[in-house]
């Protein structure tokens, strides 16, 4: 009952930030490791897309959370987050299925398409579980909340939230328990 509490508050009071915050909270007794984030057009594009796989695992140790927050545009997804422990320093920006260029952070965070950038996948560990999550729409139009994605083994949930507060400010919340 104390978890379902403390997943509820926590759901509720990270919907007031007014900016483009993504956060994972790893709940569960695993490690969790993050391989890629990876960002879509807020449009019926399909690219520029950007990764986050060419910086390395993101390491998130049991009662953990990592998240990606930059308040200085609130229109920009934060690849550049200075506060984020580890730092990502380095993003992949797929301008084709063809052609990709590799970004340092402050590059990609000073490019006009990341005011338009949307989460929109997760390739993650679980323990020695690999998983891929895909937000269900792709690109969430209106505030979206997605059923419990399971994993194969049974041993851990993920709740998916995805706010827009106002014109392209996000806010997306992704609890592993």
């Amino acid at each position: 009952m104390k978890k379902i509490i403390f997943i509820a508050t926590l759901f509720f009071s990270l919907q007031n930030y007014a900016q483009k915050t993504f956060e994972i909270y790893n709940l569960t007794g695993q490690t969790v490791k993050l391989w890629d984030i990876i960002t879509k057009p807020n449009s019926s594009a399909t690219y520029p897309e950007f990764h986050s796989k060419p910086f390395r695992s993101i390491t998130i140790l049991p009662g953990g959370s990592f998240t990606l927050e930059n308040t200085s545009n609130i229109f920009k997804f934060p690849f550049e987050s200075p506060a984020s422990i580890p730092y990502i320093s380095d993003w992949e920006r797929l301008n084709s299925a063809s052609s990709s260029t590799a970004l340092t952070s402050p590059v990609a965070w000073s490019l006009s398409a990341s005011n338009s950038q949307v989460f929109t996948s997760l390739i993650f560990e679980v323990g020695t579980s690999w998983n891929n999550f895909t937000t269900l729409p792709p690109v969430p139009i209106v505030q979206y909340s997605a059923p419990t994605y399971s994993s194969l083994s049974s041993t851990w949930n993920l709740d998916y939230d995805c706010t827009n507060p106002s014109p392209n400010v996000w806010h997306y919340t992704i609890i592993i328990y």
